[in-house]
């Protein structure tokens, strides 16, 4: 990082503002990996301030996807207004390989903003670029995408066609040895099991795909697996094992200064039933601390996270805070037609029903509609907030 710093230098002390330009879009995806979107972000407002023309090649098309990547963080408008110039370069020179990762930022885009039938349009593109170029092996990596986002959309009408792209990707990447895309396709089928109540299968699944890249102790697709392994743990009832890889997870992006809101969601979650409140509130907290109250890159964690435990961890805490966190993230849910996983269900309703206990029917229901109008900003407000009120949680057995 350091070289990649004094190079940048260089190039602006020397006036060799277009060769600042290429290493952007050299290098571009290392600052996104290491979590230094400000500083690129920076270099990248020089450059275009400069006043100088740059040639629309492949280079300035990449810097473009890098700068949109950069801001994705804070102002998904503006990412989305950079990656659209990218693509329009690309298209100009042919470059369709460029094209294809200029496509993947223009997807997450789309699943950021809920918009399920625009993303699964841009991998179809995707996979139709691999076709015409010949290269069934990077097919697999968006088919197994595609399969993930066709179950997260509609799983009710799209589960088989899902199902069969992960399997149809996973046989591709296991015939071109692809472990790390393999482990990806495991990963999604294990989490389909998982969210059908096939916990064992999930389990084994999951587990098979940490086997594949655990060498690659800091590989960013570990992570997310060592929290789904431990939301299988945790729904088979070994809750030390789900601790386990909770813990895990939250360890490795720490030693990478990576956000991690779904494990600490999770952890908070298991410790909230354990009745450790005070450390579950904790970790709510840093769920929302990490969150990023703009249109950037934190809304596909926060719809991927709290649709599926609101408020749970206050439920007992603070009653009155729960409700209106049941009612933000119900608008939440409701956006993204997202339904509630089977396994997350027992636990959903029954916190459900003890916040409405301990509220009262009226109270309850003033709450949650309180809450279904709050912006991200004021329910993030509301959450660190919260203290804790009880001692000890209720003692809730866990169903499978």
């Amino acid at each position: 990082m350091e070289n990649y710093r004094a190079a940048m230098d260089w190039c602006f002390i020397s006036d060799h503002i277009e060769k600042a330009l290429q290493l952007i879009g050299a290098l571009g995806i290392s600052l996104v990996d290491l979590g230094k979107h400000q500083e690129g972000e920076a270099w990248m407002e020089k450059i275009l301030s400069s006043g100088q023309s740059f040639p629309r090649d492949k280079f300035l098309a990449r810097a473009f996807l890098f700068a949109g990547m950069f801001v994705a963080v804070r102002d998904l408008a503006a990412d989305k207004k950079f990656i659209e110039q990218a693509l329009s370069i690309s298209h100009e020179i042919g470059d369709m390989r460029g094209s294809v990762q200029i496509l993947s930022e223009l997807n997450f885009i789309s699943i950021a903003e809920g918009n399920y039938e625009k993303g699964i349009d841009l991998l179809e593109q995707i996979l139709q670029i691999y076709q015409q170029l010949g290269d069934e092996g990077h097919m697999a990596g968006p088919m197994i995408a595609l399969g993930e986002q066709y179950y997260i959309w509609d799983y009710e009408n799209y589960l088989d066609k899902a199902r069969s792209l992960c399997e149809k990707g996973l046989e591709i990447s296991q015939r071109f040895k692809l472990f790390g895309t393999m482990s990806t396709a495991l990963n999604v089928l294990g989490t389909m099991e998982m969210a059908h109540g096939n916990l064992n299968k999930a389990r084994a699944l999951l587990e098979e795909s940490v086997d594949l890249i655990k060498e690659r102790i800091n590989y960013p697709g570990l992570i997310d697996l060592r929290d789904s392994l431990g939301l299988a743990y945790y729904y088979l009832q070994d809750f030390a094992s789900a601790r386990t890889y909770f813990e895990w997870s939250i360890h490795i992006t720490d030693s990478l200064s990576m956000a991690n809101s779904i494990s600490l969601c999770h952890l908070g979650y298991l410790l909230y039933r354990q009745g450790e409140q005070n450390q579950a509130l904790y970790y709510l907290k840093e769920t929302f601390r990490q969150l990023d109250c703009g249109d950037g890159y934190y809304r596909a964690i926060i719809n991927g996270v709290l649709h599926q435990i609101p408020g749970v961890l206050l439920a007992c805490v603070d009653s009155e805070r729960a409700a209106k966190l049941y009612g933000f993230t119900d608008t939440l849910r409701e956006k993204q037609k997202a339904s509630l996983p089977s396994y997350i269900r027992p636990d959903y309703e029954r916190d459900l029903t003890e916040t409405r206990r301990q509220l009262g029917e009226a109270a309850f229901v003033a709450a949650r509609e309180e809450g279904r109008s709050m912006t991200l900003e004021q329910a993030k407000t509301c959450a660190m907030e919260a203290k804790v009120r009880v001692t000890e949680a209720p003692k809730v057995e866990t169903q499978v």
